[in-house]
């Protein structure tokens, strides 16, 4: 699935009887270049929020998300879990919330194509 704000894409997976190897970046994820990777341990309901630059990049490695984009006056919902094994690039100037299941480890590996900037995002209650 994707649009000109959001992409999810199916995360390559090579098996053998003695390992499982996640490909998150490939040569699938063009014009994406990590300035800053992270982890986030969701617990609860986060914020509205909107990058100006930033495109920002999701993998769930423990945990269920389901996220919320609003742009061109609309509201997509999406959900990425380990299960399905998913990544989702959300770009820039696009408002998008997370929320979790509580009482569920959730953690969440992201990455950005800049570097953090209190400046370059907004967050907010509603949107």
């Amino acid at each position: 699935m994707a649009s000109n704000k959001f992409k999810i894409i199916k995360i390559e997976t090579v098996k053998n009887d003695k390992t499982e190897i996640y490909k998150i970046i490939n040569k699938k994820i063009k014009n994406f270049q990590i300035k800053e990777l992270y982890l986030n341990n969701v617990k609860k309901e986060k914020n509205w929020i909107y990058h100006k630059k930033n495109k920002v990049l999701f993998f769930p490695l423990q945990g269920n998300f389901f996220f919320t984009l609003f742009y061109n006056k609309k509201y997509t919902k999406l959900n990425i879990n380990t299960k399905n094994k998913h990544l989702l690039i959300i770009n820039s100037k696009t408002w998008f919330k997370i929320l979790v299941k509580k009482n569920q480890k959730n953690l969440l590996l992201c990455a950005q194509n800049y570097y953090h900037d209190k400046n370059e995002f907004k967050k907010h209650q509603k949107i």
